[in-house]
């Protein structure tokens, strides 16, 4: 299961346009390398993680992250798009996973919604979509 997230650049407190990333949710290694973190074994180039997103996707069976391109990634604004493909959806999302329970996900913003905007007209973010009521 892949999902997909823009980037932006930070340069001297300007954002830029950065990429449109793939991130691999899986139960099995790919050839990355991997730390344990929030009971995910999670790429190595994925530098930040928050604790909600690890449990949402524990719960959906997954224990690997690898982004398909190796390449550097600060922040979270990818878990949006993770926990939305985990529970079915498909898209482009930028926003944190803000907290999670046994019956709703809930997304938080990130910085530098407007430019990735530009890199993703269909962007989805968490503006507009505030969270996800979980099926029992």
């Amino acid at each position: 299961m892949a999902c997909h997230f823009p980037s932006v650049i930070e340069i001297d407190g300007v954002y830029k346009e950065g990429l449109i990333h793939t991130l691999f949710m899986t139960n099995f290694p790919l050839n990355r390398k991997y730390s344990l973190r929030e009971g995910l074994y999670v790429d190595e180039n994925l530098k930040d993680i928050g604790r909600p997103i690890g449990s949402v996707l524990r719960r959906c069976g997954v224990t690997h992250l690898s982004l398909r391109r190796v390449v550097s990634v600060e922040g979270r604004s990818w878990e949006m798009a993770c926990a939305r493909r985990a529970l079915g959806h498909n898209g482009v999302y930028s926003g944190v996973v803000f907290s999670a329970s046994d019956d709703r996900v809930d997304y938080g913003p990130v910085p530098g919604i407007l430019i990735k905007k530009r890199l993703y007209d269909k962007l989805l973010y968490s503006d507009k979509i505030k969270f996800d009521l979980l099926s029992r």
